[in-house]
């Protein structure tokens, strides 16, 4: 049995993004005898990790320290040795190559080079025998994969959203803009022991999209979150709604559709909407700029996920909601099911396959979330009895499909059992 794993993450666990990497870090900790974190970057304050974790230093600490690792990566041969087979082979497979797919390529060229070359790596190539890799990304950190496939070291790759669909970019900047090419993604794939997918429809897209990339070695392995309680009874005689959305506030997410949603409903509710999560509120401003006399809203902006969960149990809450245009499965929408609150959510990449009509609350296309006023009434009478949030019992598919006890479990077995692929 392997004793070793070494696990690459973006930032975790500096920061505050990935905070479900901290969800699997207990149960991995007690299915390795130590575990070494590759984090890309170390911005931000450091969490606390089990005391057989160790944390590597970043390859970059800061965005100063940043900007010194591109033209460091820049003057190494191997760099250009990735770059230029990549995007001659990206030429041929599109017909314009535009600025952003050139400067992805060479940017995760770089990224590829500072992994590959790493101490973290290194020591793992020097004893192969006794190390597991897992990437909990399926694109910047995973690019070492094939090195330590090559040395026999057993490798996993985990699948989300933004790292599996193409169409699931978070910005629109220029340099990004049309870009979402994963490079080396058959490679790598291939490379890996296994690849770890959190839904079915997570997998038969990247079957469809790469098919050379798998043949046996994949399997859905979702996630999932622990049982901290449940959200308290309705107070005799309230008919107020309480609803609550968890994201970060980008475009793909559409924020400012919940905005418009709670304000059409408070024309025949009173109703309280508390938003956890930070970023750009411009839209969501906009649309609450005129005052709303049964509407309360709070923005709390970034919160600790343990906030997010005392707020549950101390708080009633009606639904849950989420209108975003792309999602893997949301942790967030775990979560509330797991506290039995249901869930309004878009019927979009694996998103159906946690929220289930009338089981754990009620799906929507992502043309219905826009007319808010005609979503409205539909909520309305799905909150009335008999209604599919009315019936709605979530902690049952939250047990089912979702608890953290037996999907980490079942992680572990994995990766113990995983063996080298030769390539």
């Amino acid at each position: 049995m392997r004793k070793h794993l070494l696990l690459f993450t973006i930032n975790y666990p500096f920061g505050h993004y990935e905070p479900f990497v901290g969800l699997e870090l207990p149960f991995l900790s007690q299915g390795f005898e130590r575990i070494t974190i590759f984090p890309m970057s170390g911005s931000g304050p450091k969490r606390e990790v089990p005391d057989n974790v160790t944390v590597e230093p970043p390859i970059w600490g800061s965005q100063r320290s940043r900007y010194k690792f591109y033209p460091l990566q820049l003057a190494k041969f191997r760099t250009w040795s990735l770059f230029w087979p990549e995007l001659v082979s990206l030429s041929w497979r599109q017909k314009r190559l535009h600025v952003g797919l050139i400067y992805r390529v060479l940017l995760w060229s770089m990224y590829r080079t500072a992994l590959e070359r790493s101490p973290a790596v290194r020591r793992a190539l020097d004893a192969p025998s006794e190390v597991v890799a897992y990437s909990y990304w399926g694109h910047v950190p995973d690019l070492a994969i094939p090195l330590l496939a090559k040395a026999h070291v057993p490798c996993a790759v985990r699948y989300h959203r933004v790292d599996l669909y193409e169409h699931a970019m978070e910005s629109g900047s220029y340099l990004s803009r049309n870009s979402q090419y994963f490079p080396w993604r058959e490679e790598i794939a291939s490379a890996a022991a296994m690849n770890l997918f959190i839904s079915e429809h997570g997998l038969a897209y990247f079957q469809e999209k790469w098919p050379r990339g798998l043949t046996s070695n994949f399997a859905v392995n979702r996630l999932g979150v622990p049982d901290r309680g449940q959200t308290p009874a309705r107070l005799a005689g309230d008919t107020s709604l309480t609803i609550v959305s968890c994201s970060n506030v980008f475009p793909v997410k559409r924020v400012h559709l919940i905005a418009a949603l709670v304000r059409s409903l408070a024309k025949h509710r009173k109703v309280s909407w508390h938003h956890f999560g930070g970023g750009d509120f411009t839209e969501v401003n906009s649309v609450l700029e005129k005052e709303v006399p049964n509407l309360e809203v709070k923005l709390w902006g970034q919160t600790d996920n343990l906030e997010v969960m005392e707020f549950y149990r101390q708080n009633h809450v009606d639904f849950f909601a989420n209108l975003s245009l792309s999602e893997g499965v949301p942790v967030s929408i775990m979560e509330a099911m797991s506290f039995g609150i249901p869930v309004i959510a878009t019927a979009v990449d694996g998103t159906p396959e946690a929220v289930i009509d009338g089981e754990t609350g009620l799906l929507v296309s992502s043309d219905e979330a826009q007319d808010t006023e005609r979503l409205a009434e539909r909520v309305l009478q799905a909150l009335s009895p008999g209604g599919e949030l009315a019936r709605a019992v979530p902690r049952k598919i939250w047990q089912a499909r979702y608890h953290s006890e037996s999907n980490f479990g079942e992680l572990i077995d994995i990766l113990q059992s995983m063996q080298a692929r030769s390539c």
